[in-house]
C-alpha cells in the first residue's frame, strides 16, 4: 500500500476491485448475467426455478467479457495495441504478483491514477 500513500488514493479493500471490474465490463457493454457468471454470483438469472432449468457455465461469454476488461485495462495502461501482444495482461499481472518487474512502477501508477476503484456511497 506504499504506492496507495504516494499517489494519495483513498483507502479501498480487495472487494471494490470485484465492483469495478462489474462496472467496467458493464460499460463495455457486457450482458449483466455474464458479469454475474464472471463473480460467481447466484442470483438473477440462476436463482431460483431459472437455475433449475439454466445450466449453461457461459465458458466462452466469460471468457471473451474477461479478454474484453483485461484489454481496456490493458489500453489503460500503455495504450491501444497497434500489434498483437505476446504476454497477456494477465500473465503480466500474475508475474507482478510475484515480484517480476514486466510491468514498470509507473505504468502501475498511471492504471491507479485512471482506474480508481468505485466504492461504495
Amino acid at each position: 500500500m506504499r504506492l496507495d500513500r504516494r499517489l494519495q488514493i483513498a483507502d479501498w479493500r480487495l472487494h471494490d476491485l470485484r465492483r469495478t471490474a462489474a462496472t467496467g465490463m458493464a460499460e463495455l457493454g457486457v450482458q449483466p448475467h455474464i458479469i454475474e457468471a464472471v463473480l460467481n454470483h447466484v442470483g438473477g438469472h440462476k436463482a431460483g426455478v431459472a437455475g433449475i432449468y439454466n445450466r449453461a457455465r457461459y465458458e466462452g461469454e466469460m471468457r471473451d467479457a474477461l479478454k474484453k476488461w483485461a484489454d481496456h485495462l490493458e489500453a489503460l495502461i500503455v495504450g491501444p495495441r497497434k500489434q498483437p501482444v505476446p504476454i497477456s495482461l494477465m500473465e503480466r499481472a500474475f508475474a507482478v504478483a510475484r515480484g517480476s518487474k514486466i510491468v514498470p512502477e509507473e505504468d502501475l501508477a498511471n492504471l491507479a491514477r485512471q482506474l480508481t476503484p468505485l466504492k461504495r456511497a
